[in-house]
């Protein structure tokens, strides 16, 4: 009987070590952990029943044959059931499983008077180990559906990525959940903090089809490289009667027509964009990106960065005669006119709390990625405990920790 929990046991520790192989990315880097602590309990609780089962039933109690084509027939299974459900969810399916299977081979052992005090613990502490496992799998599994909604794509519009090769990338869950998902494709990982904006800066342009036409958004200048790349892939395309883009310094909108037999940008009623989201500082497109920028590092924990970019700000603006009011609207501007739920306003965390987290965490992203220097180990590190503090604790939790750290 202990012979089918070893090939259970086995074939949920070989899908986490598949779990774990395939977690990566900006969104992934719990799962990797989380997989592998799985897979690495398991392996400890595997040892425990083999053990046992060789002390209580004697060496025929396990086959190797047996345990293979078992483990096999398992994997094949939860394989079938990736086709329509995350990684997440088959895991969790898998542990859950494996419980039940626990709670029927302790009923079938006690029928059969087998069921010592001795195996009886066992099995209960493989249970409660696996309830553990349960609990964080379904954490996780809310996180990643909170995430999906944050980084979903606007209802009723379809997304694409156009890269600089002219290669066009389906994004059906939007655009920045596409990043995330394909590090490979935005800077690899040396860049898992601002893809989007990597993206842009590096060539990339984003591609919506919406009610109002197609829009198309890319890093300045439009030249006729650009254009005709775009023309390129527009029968791969769905048509609108107006085509728009937006390059940040210019905003062009002209009928479908006219946009695909264009030969050069002068054919193309180019209009200045007014459309931006910082009025206050049109005066100056370099505070604008610095704005946007000290935003997003501000967002993700890098606070050392954003006072340094803040600092800049300050400096230029004066330059340029823009009062310090100016930069705290933009950042208001740009926090309502770019989220469609705005991400709540939190002061920073408590800097005692936000180094203890980044020193227990360091020896993980080192771990992770062995070959980047300690400088870029902290960097991730602190984006990652900034991330956790902004986006992922509760409003209540945030509260406690304030007045445990004040």
């Amino acid at each position: 009987m202990l012979n089918k929990l070893l090939s259970q046991l086995n074939a949920v520790n070989k899908y986490f070590q598949f779990f774990h192989w395939k977690a990566k990315g900006n969104l992934s880097y719990q799962d990797h952990l989380l997989a592998e602590r799985i897979y690495d309990e398991i392996n400890e609780l595997i040892d425990g029943v083999a053990e046992k089962a060789i002390g209580l039933f004697g060496n025929k109690e396990i086959d190797m044959v047996d345990d293979a084509q078992s483990i096999l027939k398992i994997l094949t299974e939860l394989k079938s059931l990736l086709a329509n459900h995350s990684l997440h969810e088959v895991g969790l399916k898998s542990i859950k499983d494996t419980i039940s299977f626990i709670e029927e081979l302790k009923k079938d052992l006690e029928k059969e008077n087998k069921l010592t005090d001795g195996l009886d613990n066992l099995l209960q502490g493989i249970c409660d180990k696996l309830e553990s496992h349960e609990y964080l799998l379904t954490q996780r599994t809310a996180d990643i559906k909170k995430a999906s909604l944050k980084y979903a794509a606007i209802p009723g519009s379809k997304q694409w990525w156009l890269s600089p090769e002219g290669k066009l990338y389906f994004a059906p869950r939007g655009h920045s959940f596409f990043c995330l998902e394909h590090p490979e494709l935005f800077g690899g990982e040396d860049n898992d903090i601002l893809y989007m904006d990597w993206a842009l800066d590096n060539g990339w342009s984003r591609i919506a089809y919406m009610s109002n036409g197609l829009n198309f958004e890319f890093s300045p200048p439009l030249t006729n490289t650009k254009l005709h790349n775009i023309q390129k892939v527009l029968n791969e395309l769905p048509k609108s009667d107006l085509v728009m883009i937006d390059t940040f310094q210019d905003f062009i909108q002209v009928p479908y027509s006219i946009f695909a037999s264009a030969v050069d940008i002068k054919d193309l009623d180019k209009k200045p964009n007014s459309i931006g989201l910082y009025t206050r500082l049109t005066k100056s497109s370099v505070i604008e990106q610095l704005v946007k920028l000290a935003y997003h590092l501000d967002l993700r924990g890098l606070y050392s960065e954003a006072d340094k970019i803040d600092a800049m700000i300050e400096t230029l603006a004066k330059q340029v005669g823009l009062i310090s009011e100016a930069k705290s609207k933009s950042y208001k501007e740009y926090k309502g006119k770019t989220q469609k739920k705005p991400i709540k306003d939190r002061p920073r965390p408590p800097k005692k709390w936000f180094e203890e987290m980044v020193e227990n965490s360091l020896a993980g992203v080192k771990k992770r990625f062995p070959k980047i220097s300690e400088k870029e180990a902290r960097r991730r590190t602190e984006a990652m405990v900034g991330d956790i503090w902004h986006n992922q604790l509760s409003d209540k939790k945030i509260e406690s920790l304030l007045k445990k750290y004040k």
